[in-house]
């Protein structure tokens, strides 16, 4: 699409809800506008001499917003006017981060053994974008970046998560703790180094990643259950929660042992009540690994009690009208449950700790290892030859979850 680009333009061009929208400005070559799905941003490309080569460089001026804090128009148009005349400014400058991450987000090889990235983990890739966690570095040239910016916004991103500057405003979340702040600093940090990787394929004449200069907290996750004679307590604050969509949430997953997204994302049609069975169609892995989960009595009554108790809340519109297929219905984009985690007054737990509470209460059961692992769909040891023979069908799994769950019901109570 060509046109003159103009305020009025910018103003009437809706966000895109898939591939960016790019309108190209009649008057200026090279000259455009690219409109995501939350941003517009003004951009110039051109073909430049490198070496014997002629390659398409392309450079982000920065973002229209409409309210003064961005690029005017005018602005952006001298400032391609400008680049027009300037080829050796843009050869000179290259490819920003904005454009970086653009080419990083379209390559879907990128993921583990070249399969496209889990929607999960782009989704938390998004969130480093929009967080603004990197919000000053966005329009930049990749190159203009140095090793000492980055290890002092390394340490500097750390204190603000530590602080609460970006989850704490988040509705339901506790300011996060100071090791909370390494982990993310880390995980942006890490992002950013692989993004710029990607970017060196396409430029050779990028210098080596500033991260090479980044301190790493290496901050190792603790891996802990909730202790036995702690289950009662954490038990009766679940049961004091005044959301029973979160209550049983909660208590959903300390007794079937599944990870948070795998629950979260749960639909009844997931849920076979003649068979007292629930299907996971999508557990970390991929669909090949989709199986069977045999459900016991308790939580059979459990999601009844769900099943007939949601209508009432969509009355009450403590849930949305349009979100009854989730067995865990929320006001919020997905229509589901997203953040689960609630504070229970001196427990201190994650929601994967009561994955491991599920497993350790098995284990304490002397249950076989290959049951363990089918309930909670873990990889068998692929240098087992046992795990090779064992199949595990539902009902023979149906007894070793009835004996976890009539031992965590004995421990809660």
């Amino acid at each position: 699409m060509k046109t003159k680009l103009t305020k009025a333009v910018c103003e009437a061009t809706p966000f895109s809800r898939g591939t960016p929208t790019v309108i190209h400005d009649s008057i200026i070559g090279g000259f455009s506008l690219k409109v995501g799905k939350t941003a517009k941003t003004f951009c110039f490309q051109r073909d430049v001499k490198v070496g014997e080569k002629r390659k398409t460089l392309r450079h982000t001026i920065g973002r229209y917003t409409g309210d003064g804090r961005g690029v005017t128009v005018e602005a952006a148009r001298q400032e391609a006017i400008k680049l027009l005349n300037e080829p050796t400014r843009l050869q000179r400058e290259g490819m920003t981060l904005a454009e970086a991450i653009d080419l990083y987000t379209a390559s879907n090889a990128n993921g583990r053994k070249g399969q496209p990235r889990a929607e999960k983990t782009q989704r938390r890739y998004q969130q480093f974008v929009d967080g603004g966690y990197l919000a000053g570095w966005i329009d930049r040239p990749l190159r203009s970046i140095t090793r000492q910016e980055a290890y002092d916004r390394h340490r500097a991103l750390t204190e603000e998560v530590a602080a609460g500057k970006y989850a704490g405003a988040k509705a339901g979340r506790s300011v996060p703790e100071r090791q909370n702040g390494k982990t993310t600093a880390d995980d942006v940090f890490r992002w950013f180094r692989a993004v710029y990787n990607r970017a060196m394929r396409a430029d050779e004449t990028l210098p080596v990643c500033p991260t090479i200069n980044v301190e790493w907290w290496n901050v190792k996750a603790e891996r802990s259950a909730i202790p036995s004679t702690m289950l009662a307590k954490w038990h009766e604050g679940v049961l004091a929660i005044p959301n029973p969509i979160r209550r049983d949430y909660l208590l959903f997953v300390l007794f079937t042992g599944l990870r948070r997204e795998s629950a979260a994302t749960m639909r009844w049609e997931h849920v076979d009540f003649k068979r007292n069975v629930l299907r996971i169609p999508k557990p970390k892995g991929g669909e090949e690994r989709a199986f069977d989960l045999p459900l016991s009595d308790y939580l059979i009554k459990l999601l009844e009690a769900r099943r007939d108790g949601n209508p009432e809340l969509v009355q009450l519109q403590l849930i949305p009208d349009d979100a009854t297929e989730w067995v865990w219905p929320a006001y919020g984009a997905s229509g589901h449950i997203a953040e689960p985690r609630t504070d229970i007054p001196g427990v201190t737990f994650t929601i994967h700790d009561l994955r491991r509470t599920f497993v350790t209460v098995a284990e304490s059961l002397d249950l076989s290892p290959y049951v363990i692992g089918a309930l909670v769909n873990h990889r068998q040891p692929g240098g087992s030859v046992t795990a090779g023979y064992v199949k595990h069908e539902v009902e023979r799994l149906r007894e070793p979850m009835q004996r976890i769950t009539d031992q965590l019901l004995t421990l809660v109570a």
